[in-house]
């Protein structure tokens, strides 16, 4: 499916690996997608996403795993906030 009808939202916990492929459930591509390999529930999947900048992208995700477990929660620190 191209474009899913719904979205779709994968626990950074979750995530197993990142790869780029340009292939994915027997469908090819010319264009590098980022693969996101994940358990949820004791079941593992995987999903491509064709983006723009897909090595920004796996960068970015990483950066927030690693977050995640130096911070032993979500990843991502809620920013300051001036006053009481």
């Amino acid at each position: 499916m191209f474009l899913p009808k719904r979205e779709v939202r994968i626990p950074l916990t979750a995530v197993s690996e990142l790869t780029f492929t340009k292939s994915h459930l027997g469908k090819a591509t010319v264009y590098d997608l980022l693969k996101v390999r994940f358990s949820v529930e004791g079941r593992t999947d995987s999903m491509a996403f064709y983006l723009t900048e897909p090595a920004s992208w796996k960068l970015r995700i990483e950066e927030l795993k690693a977050q995640t477990v130096s911070n032993g929660k979500f990843g991502v620190t809620p920013p300051k906030q001036d006053g009481p």
